[in-house]
């Protein structure tokens, strides 16, 4: 185990784990990597504007103290509209199909 003169490990050091990122990232190569950061920040917002979208529902139908059938129909709307958004709908899986 190597220490430095303080005692700490090399594993302590934070320049550890940016190094293991670089170092991962020269192995994937630039496009790969921008490809991932990409898909994760597109899938992010969509489920960040998903949740928004649902809690602005739950705080319009909690003002009168109870939620009715037509305030489900419409939470089950924005689900279904939220799920499309996610998964690109239609256009996706024919896309997948060929």
């Amino acid at each position: 185990m190597v220490m430095n003169k303080g005692g700490e490990t090399m594993k302590d050091f934070p320049i550890n784990y940016i190094l293991s990122a670089v170092s991962t990232f020269m192995a994937c190569g630039v496009k790969d990597v921008e490809q991932i950061i990409l898909f994760a920040i597109g899938i992010a917002s969509a489920l960040f504007s998903f949740i928004v979208s649902i809690m602005k529902w739950y705080k319009e139908a909690k003002k009168d103290g109870n939620i009715t059938s037509e305030e489900l129909g419409k939470l089950e709307d924005i689900v279904e509209n939220g799920i499309d958004k996610i998964t690109g709908g239609d256009e996706n899986a024919n896309n997948l199909q060929r």
